[in-house]
């Protein structure tokens, strides 16, 4: 471990005059605070954001100096200076229906996330699975039951169910490694939709907090502090879907903080033909408060449990020749069931002289057993070709983040630092043939593993005028254990592999309405503890090196355009085996592409939002191949309409374009276009929203993959897409109390 810790060096910090600073906090007409509020001054480039805690610093002239805050959602507000004898606010602001004239570009760097924000207050989703789909270019899909972890795609990568995303909630890494049915494997069912309280997001593997699987980007789930009000809700749809939630402050006192707790019931049949009995229990509880002017402590607590039956991709072939429909199966036993408890502790520390550290403890326990059968009878003709993936694992760590500012009369310089540990520990990770999930034919892979997680981080921000840089480096350390309970002579393997993570990002304010961006950085994915201790070739931690440039503009008051060109090349692919559910390791590739985003306000009540999505994904092996599933085009779009009087409407369409199901394009997955609508009331104690999925009842395709199977009663086995249907139409329908 030396070797990483050794990294930090001293850094050298020039002198200049200090200006006489203004401070305060900013919050709502509810009095929380408000991240991420732009504090500018009036006329001069100089401006800052509040943080977590909506506090803010900036240098002034107290003589002539006026300062301007805004925040999307809310009123502007305004101070004159020189009308002031204080030097520390306390401002609150006023809630206003959405105007994008508020929202500021001048040294933005997180106007997309603000955005994304915005549609996480005016959305009804079914799941915290689908609020991922806010991200622009994200999208998911499922296919088992709507129990396990959705597929996504971004930025012409097939993510599996989170190979190269990395997801968190509250700090809590949320992507399981070296996991029983998929590297980086990610199930947000645990997390309750109405808790959550902001996105954050990033394309690309550029922030330096962020480690292993932030290649083609990030998210960042944060819950609700404290509930602005007791709620109740009861839902209903198609396919017998039903709800049953409530969430309850227990706590609301100023001096002794915060809490509440919140279940919520899920059960649905699913619209398959054989019912998917899905069921979701969750609870969770969360208390915060400030255990000193400066210490600011949250804890929380979840429990989650989900039973479901499946009927599994089906072969384009049998729904051709009539034997079983659309939404028929070939073995309707497939299904699992999954836990998830975890309990967190984070504590912040707002240090004197604009310096802060933060610390995330974390425990979690899963369980997972899941039932798949790719091929039917292709590789046992005689009892099918069923598989059982199943762990116990338990997951803890924690990470220390440190920053401290050095502010001057016309730069400001901000050092950043950090450190953690990860462990895993996995028992009797399985891979069975079994037969009608009733009986076990043969184990295939049985063990006991551990994976461990070293990570250390230095970096440093610097703002200048219409300058910002911001540079660092992140350095991981991996050690794999495994204990093989099916080999005769007991052997425990070991392996550690290490890397240095460069990050670079340079942002321009041209104008106050245009910033320019260019960034660069690595970033990398683990595999498999197994395949590494299996293998000789794996003597490293796969890489991915990558550059950003483009432009936020805010063209006119009612007009932001996003736009980003960028190239990635990563030095190894995982490759999907459906006979044995699990992934192989693939050659080096290159991906290149555009993001485009759109977002128009003709009128103070209607937002339209557009983003699009390009990019060329290829092996950089002797024949230049496509990448399976890799979706070349991705576009989603928005229209949403909210009046004063609480009445809300949207629309969403999403389109994914054809991609190859094959390396050499042969085979080729079609694409599809869905539109969802959702219409809402919403009162001061009461709201009714009904959302209707696929209005057009689109025939679609979720998830395609090309897979070599054998029906009971063929010859021979036959390769070609095996497909999971998407949902048809279908209405739910929820109504809340709040008290």
């Amino acid at each position: 471990m030396k070797k990483l810790y050794n990294l930090f060096v001293l850094v050298f910090i020039g002198h200049s005059f200090v200006a006489q600073v203004v401070k305060g906090s900013i919050v709502n007409a509810k009095n929380k605070p408000i991240e991420g509020a732009n504090v500018t001054v009036l006329g001069k480039m100089d401006h800052t954001h509040t943080d977590e805690n909506g506090q803010f610093e900036i240098s002034t002239n107290r003589e002539s100096d006026t300062l301007i805050v805004f925040s999307e959602g809310y009123l502007p507000f305004r101070i004159i200076l020189s009308q002031e004898q204080k030097s520390e606010f306390n401002i609150r602001l006023l809630d206003d229906v959405f105007f994008l004239e508020s929202v500021d570009i001048e040294g933005n760097t997180s106007v997309s996330n603000q955005l994304v924000n915005l549609d996480l207050t005016t959305n009804t989703k079914n799941s915290t699975q689908e609020l991922l789909t806010l991200v622009p270019g994200l999208f998911v899909a499922q296919h088992a039951g709507g129990g396990k972890s959705e597929q996504m795609f971004l930025r012409g990568f097939d993510l599996d169910h989170g190979t190269d995303i990395s997801i968190s909630s509250d700090n809590v890494p949320v992507n399981m490694i070296s996991h029983a049915h998929g590297q980086g494997y990610t199930d947000l069912h645990f997390l309750i939709p109405e808790l959550i309280e902001s996105i954050s997001f990033e394309k690309g593997p550029y922030d330096l907090k962020k480690g292993n699987f932030a290649t083609a980007g990030y998210v960042d789930f944060k819950t609700k502090d404290k509930l602005d009000k007791n709620q109740f809700s009861i839902g209903y749809g198609s396919f017998n879907s039903k709800l049953i939630s409530g969430a309850v402050n227990v706590l609301n006192d100023k001096n002794k903080g915060n809490a509440y707790v919140a279940a919520s019931f899920n059960k649905s049949e699913g619209y398959f033909e054989s019912p998917q009995y899905l069921t979701r229990v969750n609870v969770f509880g969360k208390y915060s408060n400030f255990i000193k002017e400066n210490v600011k402590l949250n804890m929380s607590a979840s429990l989650f449990h989900s039973t479901w039956n499946a009927s599994g991709q089906i072969p384009e072939r049998a729904v051709r020749n009539g034997s079983i429909t659309r939404f028929g199966a070939i073995d309707n036993t497939e299904g699992g069931e999954t836990s998830r408890k975890n309990v967190h502790l984070g504590v912040t520390a707002y240090l004197p002289k604009h310096a802060s550290i933060t610390t995330s403890m974390y425990v979690t326990q899963s369980d997972f057993e899941l039932y798949s059968n790719f091929t039917f009878f292709h590789r046992d003709s005689i009892n099918g070709d069923q598989i059982r993936q199943k762990e116990n694992r338990l997951m803890y760590g924690f990470n220390t983040d440190y920053e401290k500012s050095f502010i001057f009369d016309k730069s400001e310089l901000k050092f950043l630092t950090g450190m953690g540990i990860r462990v895993d520990e996995v028992n009797d990770l399985e891979l069975s043939y079994t037969k009608n999930r009733m009986e076990t034919l043969e184990n295939v892979q049985l063990g006991n593993l551990a994976e461990a997680n070293y990570f250390a981080y230095l970096g440093s921000k610097y703002y200048i005028g219409k300058l910002k840089l911001k540079a660092g480096v992140r350095a991981e350390e991996l050690v794999h254990r495994y204990e093989d309970l099916l080999d005769s002579n007991y052997t425990q393997k070991e392996k550690t592999l290490s890397a240095f993570l460069p990050k670079v990002e340079v942002i321009y304010t041209l104008t106050k309405h245009l910033n320019l961006f260019a960034k660069w950085g690595k970033g990398f994915h683990s595999n498999d503890s197994r395949l590494v201790l299996n293998s000789s070739e794996l003597e490293y931690l796969p890489l991915a090196n990558s550059f950003d440039v483009g432009f936020d503009l805010k063209a006119s008051s009612k007009v932001i355009l996003n736009f980003a060109l960028w190239h990635m090349n990563s030095q190894q692919e995982f490759i999907y085996v459906g006979d044995e559910g699990v992934v192989e390791l693939g050659e080096s590739s290159i991906r290149k592409g555009v993001d485009l985003g759109l977002t128009y306000q003709p009128i103070k009540q209607l937002n339209f939002n557009i983003n699009a999505n390009y990019n060329h994904a290829r092996s950089t092996g002797e024949n230049e191949q496509y990448i399976p599933l890799a979706p070349p085009i991705t576009v989603s779009g928005s229209a949403k309409f909210k009046l004063e009087n609480g009445i809300a409407f949207s629309w969403n369409t999403r389109f994914m374009g054809d991609r190859p199901a094959d390396e050499f394009n042969t085979v080729i997955a079609s694409g599809y276009v869905v539109s969802d609508v959702s219409v809402g009331f919403y009162k001061k104690t009461w709201n009714i929203s009904a959302i209707c999925s696929n209005i057009f009842n689109t025939e679609w395709n979720e998830t395609q993959f090309l897979t070599t199977s054998k029906l009971k009663n063929e010859p021979a086995s036959v390769e070609e897409i095996h497909f999971t249907p998407g949902t048809p139409i279908g209405i739910k329908l929820k109504f809340s109390y709040l008290f």
